[in-house]
């Protein structure tokens, strides 16, 4: 794998990429490890495929594909920055006391929205959840999840679950000491 942060940062000329991560100390770097990069200029995104590991402080986000969409400066607010992350296959998400993992997801950065589709599940100690789609805004820190994923492409928020399936959780209290 290749170390690509600095390269990354010459490439998007995106000032904002350490504010992507959400739930991270937005002054810290991000490294991406993958094992390919493809920057497409003029659709202005840059794909990492192949073992994809982004890392900000004591976060980290795997997953197989990493699709990253920046803005040039001027538009949408007049910085350049990240707009969206979309991450796709075997995707987890660890913070130094919760794991998420689903299927795909997509971080709209300003929207600071977080939706993650397929087979998710949420772990906080010994307490778990699962679903099929989850929606949560860091701004408000409201979180949904429901069953059945909706189908809908990546970014769109909208539309009926199609599972039948339900939301789970297992809940253990902690010992009185």
């Amino acid at each position: 794998m290749r170390k690509l942060s600095a390269l990354l940062f010459l490439l998007l000329a995106s000032p904002a990429l350490a504010q992507s991560l959400p739930g991270g100390d937005s002054n810290a770097p991000i490294e991406i490890n993958a094992d390919r990069l493809e920057v497409v200029q003029p659709e202005q995104k840059a794909i990492f495929s192949g073992n994809v590991e982004a890392t900000q402080g004591k976060i980290k986000l795997n997953s197989d594909r990493m699709t990253v969409f920046y803005r040039p400066a001027g538009e949408g607010g007049g910085q350049s920055g990240v707009s969206r992350i979309e991450v796709a296959g075997n995707v987890k998400m660890n913070t130094p006391t919760e794991f998420a993992s689903g299927d795909r997801g997509v971080y709209n950065v300003d929207n600071k929205q977080i939706l993650v589709f397929g087979n998710v599940l949420l772990r906080r100690d010994k307490n778990v959840l699962n679903g099929d789609r989850l929606e949560y805004n860091l701004q408000t820190g409201r979180s949904l999840l429901t069953s059945g994923d909706t189908g809908a492409p990546v970014g769109a928020t909208t539309g009926a679950t199609s599972g039948g399936g339900r939301v789970k959780g297992v809940f253990i209290p902690k010992a009185k000491e």
